[in-house]
């Protein structure tokens, strides 16, 4: 069975992809918002905490975030139309395969960045530090804060990050040739930017429910598996996408091992006034 055999009279002839774009993405955006709840929290963002930095969500952090969120967003849709678009065929069993291979990837993404946010660099750093070392030392002050930031401020940092890939995949692959590598990418990307917001709602004491069921399911992050990485030493459970790379690498001595190593020799980073974890 083919995933995709559109007619040349199809959805999308007639429209431009940009267009098409922005006139499916943004009511989708907003509408999983609705139901997940992931705007919840914004309001409280404004009572930005002082964990011993006196840092704030600036605006020109905002202002980032925001031109960041946008690009991605269009970015994603313009590479998914594009995709759909494509009259070349492949078997539906391949879509589960690519959704959980790119789901993998993100989780291991997640952790070697989160690996190298909490034991390296400086949140003092100019710009960099403040988008992309600040979030993670501030979370081990104050785990909680996470669940009082707006959904810009907790995703903004991953759209930015994502900005030269998504640009790469648009210039560096055709529509019609590399639609099945577009898909998976759109696939990875979706989860790379949802990874700060299944981080939240891990940390949220009540999330919603459609949340609730996803986290037993073990289909992303569950709450018991993250709290892991927050006890001490901090040395593990680093994955915060699906959380399912955890679990393996806990059981490689060679990772492990390391990783205490990397641990043990990384300069003492600023951490506003916690210990390093």
């Amino acid at each position: 069975m083919d995933f995709h055999n559109y007619p040349s009279s199809g959805w999308f002839e007639g429209y431009n992809t940009k267009k098409k774009a922005i006139q499916y993405a943004l009511p989708g955006v907003w509408g999983f918002m609705a139901v997940t709840g992931i705007d919840s929290g914004a309001s409280d963002s404004r009572q930005r905490r002082d964990v011993g930095s006196g840092n704030s969500y600036a605006p020109w952090q905002a202002l980032l975030d925001a031109v960041g969120l946008v690009l991605f967003v269009l970015g994603v849709s313009w590479m998914l139309v594009g995709a759909m678009k494509s009259q070349n065929s492949f078997p539906l069993w391949a879509i589960p395969l690519l959704v959980v291979s790119a789901l993998l990837a993100a989780d291991l993404i997640s952790g070697i960045v989160h690996f190298l946010a909490d034991n390296f660099g400086n949140p003092e750093t100019p710009v960099f530090g403040r988008l992309f070392i600040f979030p993670f030392r501030e979370h081990h002050v104050d785990p909680l804060a996470i669940t009082r930031h707006s959904f810009l401020e907790i995703n903004g940092a991953s759209c930015l990050v994502s900005l030269p890939l998504v640009g790469l995949a648009l210039w560096a692959t055709d529509t019609e040739q590399n639609a099945l590598l577009r898909l998976w990418l759109f696939c990875f990307l979706l989860a790379v930017l949802a990874t700060n917001q299944i981080h939240k709602w891990a940390h949220m004491a009540r999330p919603p429910f459609i949340v609730r069921l996803l986290q037993r399911a073990r289909l992303i992050l569950p709450p018991q598996v993250h709290a892991i990485h927050h006890t001490p030493p901090h040395d593990c459970n680093y994955c915060i996408t699906t959380g399912w790379l955890n679990y393996p690498v806990a059981k490689m001595r060679i990772v492990r091992a390391r990783i205490a190593g990397l641990r043990g020799r990384s300069p003492k980073p600023h951490v506003m006034g916690a210990q390093r974890f």
